[in-house]
């Protein structure tokens, strides 16, 4: 009995010693990349059967992203894949992926998968579009206030105009340039009317504002443009038959990015963004939006009296590329 178990034992052991090791996949052969007409043309041999899926992968930010998919095709010995992908949609390198080759060029790793077979990877020096950023944005903006006795109006046409820039990031950054802003006041107390109107110019007012491109291909804009006044205004009191003039604060205040609040704690909404994407090379920028703020303290897209409602309607123009790893290259 001892006999027949050690027998077994052994024959166990050999059967687990001559057990064949996973075999590794055999690897993509072939594998060519060339740049033609604004796009990467790439192929390779896959081993297997025809109608496999293979990726093409770009090394992106320290990780492998496919970029393109497509089947392997018949040929008389090892299928073939195919790929074709426009500059405009690869991943523009982070920092941990980027190698300059150039003014305006990069050199980007691509490499061929399908399933856990792989082909060795491949430099290639690609020049990318790098996205646009409007130099100057102007329009309207324009608020209304109404309250029990107090209705307070202003409107009018501004120009930004960008900042030099060297932080590192896909931001720019802007300066109120000029402005023209007609406003209104109407009020009342017993027995007295409060009146006043006029213009403000950009020597009454302070504005600056900003537009992230985003470091992505297809990343929304964020953007922020804020306007407020230093000067107090005259009002004109007209009590029965008798007028006097006084100096008053008129809140006048613009925020895309915040309801109109002076809590420590307002409640925040997006802005809005419309447009083409930047790698459009010709996108309209164009922001516009509209945010008040309720007698509940709340925030709201339509004007809801008594409260705060602003809204704006602005357009970029004088556009130039930008790169998160330049300044801007003004024109």
């Amino acid at each position: 009995m001892i006999r027949t178990l050690a027998s077994a034992t052994l024959a166990a052991g050999l059967a687990l010693s001559v057990a064949p090791a996973q075999a590794k996949p055999e690897p993509i052969r072939g594998f060519q990349v060339t740049v033609k007409d604004e796009q990467i043309r790439a192929s390779a041999l896959v081993p297997g059967p025809a109608g496999r899926k293979a990726q093409l992968q770009q090394f992106d930010d320290g990780r492998w992203v496919t970029v393109a998919q497509t089947r392997t095709k018949r040929t008389k010995a090892t299928p073939r894949a195919r790929w074709r992908v426009a500059l405009e949609d690869l991943r523009q390198p982070s920092a941990q992926s980027r190698a300059l080759a150039g003014p305006l060029a990069e050199l980007i790793r691509l490499r061929a998968q399908s399933g856990k077979a792989k082909s060795k990877p491949k430099k290639v020096r690609v020049t990318f579009t790098y996205p646009l950023a409007p130099n100057v944005v102007s329009g309207f903006v324009g608020s209304q206030l109404i309250a029990p006795g107090n209705e307070a109006l202003w409107s009018g046409q501004v120009r930004y105009e960008a900042l030099p820039n060297d932080d590192g990031a896909r931001t720019v950054r802007y300066r109120l340039a000029s402005a023209s802003i007609a406003w209104s006041y109407e009020g009342e107390k017993p027995g007295c009317v409060i009146k006043g109107d006029g213009t403000f110019t950009e020597a009454d007012l302070v504005g600056d504002g900003f537009v992230d491109i985003g470091g992505r291909e297809g990343a929304t804009v964020v953007y922020n443009f804020t306007l407020r006044r230093l000067a107090t205004v005259p009002l004109t009191v007209t009590c029965g038959n008798q007028s006097s003039q006084f100096e008053s604060v008129l809140g006048l205040f613009l925020n895309t990015l915040d309801c109109p609040s002076a809590s420590q704690d307002p409640g925040t909404v997006p802005s809005t963004y419309t447009g083409q994407p930047w790698s459009n090379r010709k996108p309209p920028f164009v922001f516009f939006g509209k945010v008040g703020l309720n007698a509940g303290n709340f925030c709201t897209n339509t004007l809801q009296p008594p409260g705060i409602f602003q809204s704006w309607d602005l357009t970029g123009s004088d556009l130039f590329e930008f790169d998160d790893f330049l300044a801007p290259l003004g024109k």
